[in-house]
């Protein structure tokens, strides 16, 4: 999937190599960015944000068959993160102080209420037996915890998410599920860590020095394979030697890694000029936006076999 800063979205599929669907959508500005996208297990539903909606697609119709608004008044809600349950058609949007969740083949809602000063998004993800949701607050209270929800009692447990240093950076989190039930958080300017998703309990942290850069540039670009063996990173190392000065949008050592968690290697590079689309390393298949340089607008879509 590719989304644009103009309102448009496109869907290839890697392993047919070629273009499922395409959309674009309209506002009164030509600077429509997509914030947010995912898409179902099973590729059927593809869903993405904009203009304070999240739209789905169903990529069998072929067309946009819902749109949930959200509210315009929250911090950060335009970036907001939302997630399809993995065994039921649904999929899960933070709305303010609930998470609400919708019934993609009827109009069904239900709501989970959020711990009081929770509200404020940065990401979530939910396990793949759709038990547990892992949501990480962007508010100062906060910023160190990790929340973990019990989807069908609505109970709420906090898992510490310690930092050596104070910098709002490194409160950033990606949170995804492996397929035996672990919950991998990578922290923007740490590293990542297995959590035990029922108990919360740590199983073990690599650090980014662990494997030989700074800091994560983009976690919302990194995935985690579904065995959690195999990591795709957008690091950067910046040369700034106050941990507050560190550069976002123009960082010093910005690449796409693939790192193998057990053999604890870089098994794969990507080219400076280039952004991750699709990582899909069980199939090995690995699709990047390349351009011939930084001010080039001419850009493609390379899709290669990639052997771990």
């Amino acid at each position: 999937m590719v989304c644009g800063y103009d309102g448009s979205v496109k869907i290839f599929g890697t392993r047919e190599d070629k273009l499922l669907y395409k959309t674009k959508i309209k506002g009164a500005s030509h600077y429509l960015p997509i914030h947010h996208s995912d898409i179902s297990i099973d590729n059927r539903y593809f869903a993405f944000s904009c203009l304070f909606k999240v739209f789905v697609i169903d990529l069998q119709q072929k067309q946009i068959i819902k749109e949930y608004e959200y509210p315009k008044d929250e911090e950060l809600v335009a970036s907001i993160s939302f997630c399809f349950y993995h065994r039921e058609p649904k999929i899960l949007v933070p709305h303010g102080r609930v998470l609400r969740i919708y019934g993609l083949d009827s109009d069904t809602v239900a709501e989970i209420a959020l711990l009081d000063g929770a509200a404020v998004t940065d990401r979530i993800a939910i396990s793949l037996d759709d038990e547990i949701i892992a949501y990480k607050s962007w508010n100062d209270l906060f910023k160190a915890k990790l929340l973990l929800i019990d989807s069908r009692t609505g109970t709420i447990g906090t898992v510490a998410l310690p930092y050596q240093h104070s910098h709002s950076q490194l409160f950033m989190c990606g949170l995804q599920f492996t397929t035996d039930g672990r919950l991998v958080v990578m922290r923007k300017g740490l590293g990542f860590s297995y959590f035990d998703a029922k108990s919360g309990a740590e199983i073990h942290t690599i650090t980014w020095d662990d494997i030989g850069f700074r800091s994560l540039h983009n976690y919302g670009h990194s995935k985690i394979s579904t065995s959690g063996r195999y990591l795709l990173i957008h690091k950067e190392n910046p040369e700034k030697n106050d941990i507050n000065e560190w550069y976002v949008d123009q960082p010093d050592g910005m690449e796409h890694v693939i790192y193998d968690t057990e053999t604890r290697a870089v098994i794969y590079c990507l080219k400076k000029n280039a952004n991750a689309a699709a990582f899909n390393i069980e199939h090995n298949r690995f699709a990047y936006i390349a351009s011939d340089n930084e001010d080039s607008k001419r850009k493609e879509l390379v899709i290669r076999s990639i052997k771990p």
